[in-house]
């Protein structure tokens, strides 16, 4: 552990640590990632650390996933039962094979976008600053960034029956900046990211790090 996170932040001497030590060997394909070796992001200054990258958790992907499925089932059932719709409906082969290759052009579309969103929606936890970065689509993004010593609470909820099973929330973070209020949706852990930023604060207030 000693080895992955930096000696300014051990020297603290933190719980936060301990507590996201279970995330260090990670995929950097997840959701929650303590200390993730190799990572940097665009602004990133020299002796930086990211210190939590987070992603959405994938149960907020569910209807995505449904729909998914009922395309996939949908294209099963055509395919092994088109001679009934063809007896019934009258239609014939070209129109089952147009219908089949549209439907997979829209899942392989749906699954595409919906996992680019999901990656490339971030947030990020450094020893010198939170990053937020909503990803719309290719077109459109929205980058946000406040320094530690800008921030000045951080509060976390889960209100729904999903997030209660599985462990995620919001985390609401005040700054002083120009704005006022970030708010990282649907992460995992929201208790201890929310001990982690505001460790990280007392540590920056000391002047630890």
């Amino acid at each position: 552990m000693a080895t992955r996170v930096p000696k300014k932040i051990l020297h603290g001497n933190q719980s936060f640590v301990q507590r996201i030590s279970d995330t260090f060997d990670k995929s950097p394909v997840t959701t929650f990632i303590g200390f993730p070796q190799q990572t940097y992001f665009d602004g990133q200054n020299k002796g930086e650390n990211i210190v939590l990258i987070l992603r959405q958790h994938p149960v907020t992907y569910l209807p995505q996933m449904l729909f998914i499925i009922a395309l996939i089932v949908i294209v099963v059932l055509l395919n092994f039962s088109w001679d009934t719709i063809n007896s019934i409906l009258g239609v014939n082969l070209a129109f089952i094979v147009g219908l089949n290759i549209f439907s997979i052009i829209l899942i392989i579309t749906t699954a595409f976008f919906s996992f680019i969103r999901w990656f490339y929606t971030v947030n990020i936890v450094t020893d010198e600053r939170i990053v937020d970065l909503d990803f719309n689509n290719i077109m459109s993004h929205k980058y946000s960034e406040a320094q530690l010593e800008r921030l000045e609470d951080v509060t976390h909820n889960v209100n729904k029956f999903l997030g209660l099973v599985f462990d995620f929330g919001t985390v609401v973070i005040q700054t002083a900046g120009s704005k006022p209020e970030f708010q990282f949706d649907n992460v995992p852990r929201p208790r201890d990211v929310q001990d982690t930023i505001l460790d990280l604060l007392e540590m920056k207030q000391k002047g630890q790090i």
